[in-house]
């Protein structure tokens, strides 16, 4: 934090380098979920210690902390992590995007295409970015959300029962937050499939 408040968006871009660097083949991995199972620091991370989990951690909160001293570079910081050619580095922008919302929020609604909502490697960071915005979302997102939903109705490689079972497990982010369209369609869902196991999120 201290290093992207000091040094501002220069300080991510030495940090990515040095992912970069250190082992490129993860960075541009279609599963980091599997060895980096949150961008925030997580009981699931089994690998926190390691050079390239402390280099991800270190962009993360260098990223956030520019978007808070300075919100103009900050915002310029988290577009390039959500447009980045790799997946892990996304995953940071989403997150940020989740914890920020009010700041930077905004960005990541365009990105978040329904390839991204099938994916299992940004999932967990899509489900916290639901659940910590919601309640600051405006109509036109909560129609972007709905549409999002309706994007996972139809049968694809995973067949319909999964498809909606991802759909449960997305909603289950945001149920409870006094919209009773989408409790209520989270209820049918559950009828249908049973409900979220323990850690919809992962």
């Amino acid at each position: 934090s201290l290093l992207g408040r000091r040094c501002g968006s220069d300080s991510v871009t030495v940090l990515i380098d040095a992912l970069r660097n250190n082992d490129a083949s993860d960075l541009d991995s279609a599963h980091s979920h599997i060895w980096r199972a949150a961008i925030e620091d997580h009981p699931q991370d089994r690998h926190r210690d390691e050079l390239r989990d402390v280099l991800i951690s270190a962009v993360r909160d260098a990223a956030v902390a520019i978007l808070d001293e300075n919100p103009v570079s900050g915002l310029e910081v988290v577009t390039s992590l959500l447009d980045s050619e790799y997946p892990v580095i996304r995953r940071i922008g989403i997150y940020v995007g989740g914890e920020r919302y009010e700041t930077a929020g905004e960005l990541v609604w365009p990105r978040l295409t329904n390839e991204w909502v099938a994916n299992s490697n940004y999932w967990h960071e899509i489900y916290w970015f639901l659940r910590k915005g919601f309640p600051k979302f405006r109509t036109e997102e909560r129609a972007r959300l709905v549409a999002l939903l309706d994007a996972l109705r139809g049968p694809t490689e995973g067949g319909t029962a999964h498809n909606l079972a991802r759909q449960r497990d997305l909603l289950s982010a945001v149920v409870g937050m006094n919209d009773a369209e989408l409790d209520g369609r989270f209820a049918r869902l559950v009828e249908v499939n049973g409900r979220p196991g323990e850690h919809p999120d992962l």
